[in-house]
């Protein structure tokens, strides 16, 4: 995980983006939930904001300017499912873990048998600990478990938070705990989606310059790890600190930034 930044990200600069793609190739890394898509408690249909679909197979249908990775929490199936958009999209998954190539090849950072039968242990524990009848979600993303409290007691949500917490700690300590937006996550130490940046662009013989747009707790290692590197730019409805360099206001706004960078190509096609 990154260190905490205690800077406040500047807002986004009007047609820097237009710039941008006007003069150099570039791979767009775009987080899902809260980013293309509002947060919903409908976690299994979160549909992505009108337009937003369009947009981003129009950028990929250019893969000699755009290079295009989705880069979520989520599973690389659902995520996919969600966006519904096929071409020469990248999808990263499981903060990292997993990756699904346009041509429909599939990897993992790391052997699953390393780490189920205590991921095994904390799905038994959240199906005893945190029942739905107290407003808990448990997602099982195959490789990750998160636990979802939007609508429990904020009390008992506290309470079972810090004792989720222990018990992966104490009790099943190949595995870490994640922070997002009303979700605990436990996840195998190699999710991170700053990793997964890196490793992409490393192996990009054509050096794209990286523009990276996010709203969660688990961005900002990607922010981190483009930190002088690139535009990386958190969703945040009020200013908050961030290794992010600037911010916009909600996924509107990233619908709005996706649309200048379509329309900046298709005028220097025109001219």
């Amino acid at each position: 995980m990154s260190p905490a930044s205690a800077e406040i990200p500047s807002p986004l600069p009007a047609g820097l983006l237009a710039r941008l793609a006007t003069d150099h190739e570039i791979a767009l890394f775009l987080d899902y939930d809260g980013t293309v898509s509002e947060i919903t408690p409908d976690i299994a249909n979160a549909q992505p904001l009108p337009g937003a679909a369009d947009l981003i197979a129009g950028l990929a249908a250019r893969p000699d300017r755009f290079r295009i990775v989705m880069i979520s929490g989520r599973q690389t199936d659902k995520l996919a499912r969600l966006l519904g958009v096929s071409g020469d999209i990248t999808f990263v998954g499981n903060h990292g873990l997993e990756m699904i190539e346009p041509d429909g090849r599939r990897h993992m950072v790391l052997n699953p048998e390393l780490f189920m039968p205590a991921l095994d242990s904390v799905r038994t524990w959240m199906r005893v600990n945190a029942p739905p009848e107290a407003g808990f979600v448990i997602e099982d993303k195959g490789l990750s478990v998160a636990l979802h409290y939007r609508f429990a007691d904020p009390a008992l949500a506290w309470t079972i938070g810090w004792r989720l917490r222990e018990f992966v700690k104490l009790q099943v300590p190949p595995l870490v705990t994640g922070e997002g937006k009303m979700v605990i996550e436990v996840m195998p130490p190699h999710a991170n989606k700053g990793d997964a940046v890196r490793r992409l662009l490393g192996a990009d013989p054509r050096r794209r310059l990286p523009v990276y747009f996010g709203d969660d707790a688990t961005d900002e290692d990607g922010f981190y790890a483009l930190r002088g590197d690139g535009v990386t730019v958190r969703v945040c409805e009020q200013p908050t600190p961030s290794w992010a360099r600037y911010r916009v206001t909600s996924p509107r706004d990233v619908v709005a930034a996706l649309a200048e960078m379509m329309a900046a190509v298709g005028q220097l096609d025109a001219g």
